[in-house]
């Protein structure tokens, strides 16, 4: 009889615990857990629409609280085709890679016209596993991550040119470049343009082009300053942010506003900066540019 009740109060430990068990694994529980803030700001099936960094609208940091950089170099958008103009009306396979990604990452872009920034043409889902469409404002068609497609990073859809020729098209994108932390904070954000020109009127240059053309980012070593030289035919607010080797933002500045012509700006940093390579992150309005400086 006492070995029983020994054996009965041990059981009904292990009965409560089983129980709580139970509780923790009932639908309630695991639809409020991931329902969390946390879960919500990771954004893994992929964001709401308009994050691209087009014109009007926000970018990826609109919920990831980490550093935005130009996405020149590291955004790569391709045609198949290998070709850099569209013909009214053709469906093209366009391929979306970053060449610098980490286990987890993201984006959404869109495809506007260069003139007036309405939807160009029609995007055609194609791997419905890892990318989904999303429609927006105005008509605007937004390809975006899934789930699934936060693994990889590359991604591809196809894109229906308009049906009659509309000028340059351009494609905005926005990356992402988790960290993993299972926070929104400590990503990567890249934001890139991307011109396809329309028949007959080859590759002019667009706003953005024109200022890439021009652009010149240089250090004083006798200023401890950077310069920046660049032509604009639009007046719009220009921002600067300087990432070391390891990604980091080391200081961000304000520089006011472009104005039509040549422009001559003068960064006087906050704090000299250590030796090494840095990345000089360059704003104007939406468009983002990236240059390399080396202090020693």
């Amino acid at each position: 009889m006492k070995n029983r009740k020994q054996i009965l109060s041990i059981a009904l430990p292990l009965i409560a615990g089983i129980s709580l068990v139970s509780m923790n694994l009932e639908p309630q529980g695991i639809y409020q857990s991931f329902n969390s803030a946390r879960f919500h700001k990771m954004n893994t099936a992929g964001a709401s629409a308009g994050n691209t960094g087009a014109p009007g609208e926000n970018n990826c940091t609109a919920c990831h609280s980490g550093t935005t950089a130009s996405g020149e170099g590291f955004n790569i958008l391709e045609w198949a085709d290998g070709i850099n103009s569209y013909t009214p009306g053709e469906t093209y396979t366009i391929q979306l890679g970053m060449n610098d990604a980490s286990n987890k990452n993201g984006f959404q872009l869109v495809a506007l016209t260069s003139s007036g920034n309405v939807q160009a043409g029609t995007m055609v889902i194609t791997d419905e596993l890892r990318t989904q469409l999303l429609n927006g404002n105005a008509g605007k068609q937004y390809v975006s991550h899934r789930t699934a497609g936060t693994s990889v990073s590359q991604w591809s859809f196809n894109w229906t040119a308009p049906a009659t020729n509309v000028g340059n098209v351009i494609f905005y994108v926005s990356t992402n470049k988790s960290n993993s932390n299972g926070q929104p904070s400590g990503d990567l954000i890249r934001l890139s343009q991307h011109t396809f020109a329309g028949p007959e009127s080859g590759v002019s240059l667009t706003a953005y082009e024109m200022i890439q053309a021009s652009l010149r980012i240089g250090f004083d070593k006798e200023t401890s300053n950077i310069s920046i030289l660049f032509s604009t035919d639009e007046s719009e607010p220009l921002h600067v942010n300087i990432m070391n080797a390891q990604g980091q933002s080391v200081q961000s500045h304000s520089l006011g506003m472009s104005y039509p012509g040549e422009n001559n700006k003068e960064v006087r940093l906050k704090q000299q900066l250590s030796a090494g390579i840095y990345f000089v992150n360059f704003f104007v309005g939406n468009k983002a540019y990236s240059e390399k400086i080396l202090v020693d």
